[in-house]
């Protein structure tokens, strides 16, 4: 989880703070990301494709319900709801 970016320091520019800001952000998502895709290390080729289409047509069916597109368990899940 990202944290409150600091106040300027003597010597760095906003830039600088922004930038190590967005990099934190980044750095945070990957982490995020390959920890979702832990949850499907033992499954099979076979396996993460099915619930890959299963969850690609439940997210299909119901665009509009946020918990469809935040559902933590999914092999589709991405970045932070």
């Amino acid at each position: 989880m990202a944290t409150a970016p600091k106040k300027s320091s003597p010597g760095s520019s906003i830039e600088d703070d922004v930038m190590g800001y967005m990099e934190s952000k980044r750095i945070d998502n990957l982490a995020s990301y390959f920890g979702r895709g832990r949850s499907h290390k033992d499954l099979s080729d076979q396996e993460l494709t099915e619930e890959w289409v299963q969850a690609f047509k439940t997210m299909a069916e119901n665009p509009r319900i946020e918990q469809t597109r935040a559902d933590r368990t999914s092999p589709l899940c991405h970045g932070d709801p």
